[in-house]
């Protein structure tokens, strides 16, 4: 392989300057073989791209979703508070006026 005049090959026989021999090889592609790597290329980023802001919107929609949840849940704990509060109110006026009853029993 090495023993070829190629400039290409020259580089390859070097296999730490294999990225050299690559780069080489694209720049002898004609230029319509470039021009339709690069649209294939562009093609695929495109695709990834609409992946990816899939991705983001349903992670979006799921975030949105879950801050909904959450909100509700802690107004459902502020109402079970405050029925909680008003149940304790509620036990102590009783305590309060079975102890009065009882004083006057006595």
């Amino acid at each position: 392989m090495c023993s070829s005049p190629s400039s290409c090959t020259a580089i390859c026989c070097s296999s730490s300057k294999w990225h050299l021999y690559t780069s080489c090889l694209v720049k002898q592609l004609p230029q319509e073989v470039l021009s339709d790597l690069l649209t294939a290329r562009e093609a695929e980023v495109r695709r990834r791209n609409a992946k990816l802001l899939q991705t983001v919107e349903m992670l979006a929609l799921q975030l949105r979703r879950e801050r909904e949840r959450h909100r509700r849940l802690v107004a459902k704990v502020a109402v079970q508070r405050q029925s909680v509060s008003d149940a304790r109110n509620t036990v102590a006026a009783m305590q309060s006026l079975i102890s009065a009853n009882s004083s006057l029993s006595h």
